[in-house]
Parts: C-alpha cells; sequence; structure tokens
C-alpha cells in the first residue's frame, strides 16, 4: 500500500508542475501578440519611435485679476479725554471769606425757623463778624497814625479851624484859575423875561463878569428883557437855543476862544459850584491842566498812591508770585508798593 501511494503523490506533483509550465508559456504568447497587434494596429502612423509627442498646449496667460479697492475708512481723530473740573476749595470756616458766602444761609434759616438754636447760631456768627470788623479798624488806625501815604488828616486837617483855612486857600486858587479861564473864554446866558429862576441866577453871573473878568453876553429866548435885569443890553435868541437842545431855563454856556460851547448846567447854581463847573469843563477841554485844578480843591492831594504806582512799572518778580486767581501774598505786594513809593 505504501508503494503506491508514493507513486500517485509523485504523478500529482509532476501534473502540478506541467501546468505552472504551460500557463508561463500561455501568458507569453498573449502578451506577444497584444504588441504585435498594436504595432500593425498603428503602422499609418509611421515609424513611431520618431513620432515627435505633441507639444503641450500653452496655457492662456491669464491677466492677473485686480484687486478690489480697499474701501477708505476715514479715522477720526483721538478726542481728549473730558478735563474733570476740580471743585473750589470751600474757605476755612469762621473765616471772612466763610462769613461772606454763609451768613445770609444762617439768617434764612433763622427766620424760616426761629428756633432758639438756629437764632442764636446767627447772633453769634454776626457778633463774630463784627468782632473782626472792629479789630481791622483798631489795627487800621494805629498804621495811618503818621504814614504820609495813609494818614487822611495829612491830606485834610480833622479840625475845625484847620479845615477853615484850608478851605480859604482853595477859594483863593479857585478864583484866581477861573480869572485865568476867564481870560480866553466867555459866558452866555440863555434866560425868559417872565422866569422867575432867570432872576435868580442873573446876578450870580453878572458877578462872573465883574469880579472873575467873564464877558457875558445874555439871550432872551423871547425877545424881551427880565425885570431888574443887571444889564441894560441883551441879544434876542435867534435860533441858538434849540440848536443847543436847550430844555430848562436858565442855561449857562462856556463859549472858548476857538467858538466851542460847552454847557455849564441848566439851572440856578451858587457861585462856587459855578466856578468848580467852570474848571472842570476847562480841564476837560485842555484850557487848564490837571495840577492847576488840584491846587483849587480844599484837600492836599500830595502822596497821590494811585499816581505813584501807575507811574510805576510792575516788575516780573512781583506778577510771578501771584497764583492762578491773580492774588500775591501781602507781604510780597506790601514790599513791590513800599519800593515804588522810595
Amino acid at each position: 500500500m505504501k508503494p503506491k501511494r508514493h507513486l500517485d503523490y509523485q504523478l500529482n506533483a509532476v501534473k502540478l508542475i506541467l501546468c505552472s509550465v504551460a500557463l508561463a508559456i500561455f501568458g507569453a504568447a498573449c502578451s506577444t501578440d497584444i504588441q504585435a497587434q498594436s504595432f500593425y494596429d498603428r503602422k499609418e502612423e509611421g515609424w513611431f519611435w520618431y513620432k515627435e509627442d505633441p507639444e503641450p498646449e500653452q496655457e492662456q496667460e491669464q491677466e492677473p485679476e485686480s484687486e478690489p479697492e480697499q474701501p477708505v475708512v476715514i479715522i477720526a481723530p483721538p478726542t481728549e479725554a473730558p478735563t474733570q473740573e476740580v471743585a473750589p476749595t470751600a474757605p476755612a470756616p469762621l473765616s471772612a471769606a466763610w462769613l461772606r458766602e454763609n451768613m445770609m444761609k444762617y439768617l434764612d434759616v433763622a427766620i424760616d425757623e426761629p428756633s432758639p438754636e438756629n437764632v442764636k447760631a446767627y447772633l453769634y456768627l454776626q457778633r463774630l463778624a463784627m468782632d473782626k470788623a472792629e479789630r481791622y479798624a483798631m489795627v487800621s488806625q494805629r498804621v495811618n497814625v503818621g504814614n504820609p501815604f495813609l494818614d487822611e488828616t495829612i491830606r485834610r486837617p480833622s479840625s475845625s479851624f484847620a479845615v477853615t483855612s484850608v478851605d480859604a486857600m482853595a477859594g483863593v486858587a479857585r478864583a484866581q484859575l477861573v480869572k485865568k479861564i476867564a481870560a480866553n473864554a466867555g459866558i452866555f446866558f440863555f434866560y425868559q423875561s417872565d422866569c422867575s429862576l432867570c432872576t435868580l441866577q442873573a446876578p450870580i453871573i453878572k458877578s462872573l463878569e465883574t469880579q472873575e473878568g467873564f464877558s457875558v453876553i445874555p439871550v432872551s429866548v423871547d425877545g424881551e428883557n427880565m425885570p431888574n435885569s443887571p444889564w441894560e443890553e441883551f441879544k434876542a435868541d435867534n435860533g441858538h437855543a434849540a440848536l443847543l437842545g436847550i430844555e430848562n431855563l436858565p442855561a449857562t454856556y462856556l463859549v472858548g476862544a476857538d467858538g466851542s460851547m460847552v454847557s455849564l448846567g441848566q439851572g440856578v447854581y451858587a457861585l462856587p459850584e459855578l466856578q468848580e463847573r467852570i474848571i472842570k469843563v476847562a480841564v476837560v477841554e485842555g484850557w487848564v491842566s490837571e495840577e492847576e485844578a488840584n491846587q483849587t480843591r480844599p484837600i492836599r492831594n500830595f502822596n497821590n498812591l494811585a499816581d505813584i504806582l501807575e507811574a510805576g512799572r510792575v516788575d516780573t518778580q512781583i506778577s510771578a508770585k501771584a497764583d492762578e486767581s491773580g492774588f500775591i501774598p501781602p507781604q510780597e505786594i506790601l514790599q513791590h508798593i513800599t519800593r515804588q513809593m522810595q
């Protein structure tokens, strides 16, 4: 049994090998036939190994697409952060500034709600303000004594006999200056014959003519002379009263050498007042100086602090010491004023 099985095994192996060889030969033959058929089928195209490969189609150059326009963006300028307002500093309690701001508030509360506490609070604050003022007044009097720039009695004495003397000297200076003005100016006196006030004013105007030397021209608005007139001759108004806009009588005008007319007033005035008005008009018109006019005042005007300080320059050092509100410490402003007075 063993030799027969062995023989069968050998026969099966031989069959397997033969099948493998047959398959290999058949595959090769099929490959040759396919190649031959492919060659003959394409014989009309010529020798295939000489055929040039077709040139690749040139791709059309595409124009670069234009980039879309970017939208214009407007950037607003940066806004500054709003500055915070600094609240003003409240004044120190019970100081003068504090009392000035709050006294009326306490009074309102005391009036609206008059309880003992409210009324007493206001009265205490009122007493405080009065005591502060009195303390200031006392120190002010001490500082004024003997100071040529602050002592008012140096400008005008307080004693009655000295006042009389000063007034008399001022009167003499005033009369002299008025006479100087009269040498280059005249007076037009407008009146009406039936005007009682005109009758009162006429003798005073006449005294300016006789005592001071003014040339006076009386002008009658109604063309008639007044009873008991100090002037025998007069001028009838020919439209000057209307041209000057006279509304009340009597009316007195100062006339300059150049023909300019300036009103001294429409009404009745005493002689000293008329003299004062004449001097004031003459200063404005430039007929006399300010210094000459000051000599006629019943007060000595030397050591005028306004003239001294305004004539001097404010140095940059004192300006630099002022705070934001312009306030300069008392010590600094005192030193500045003292330097200007020297």
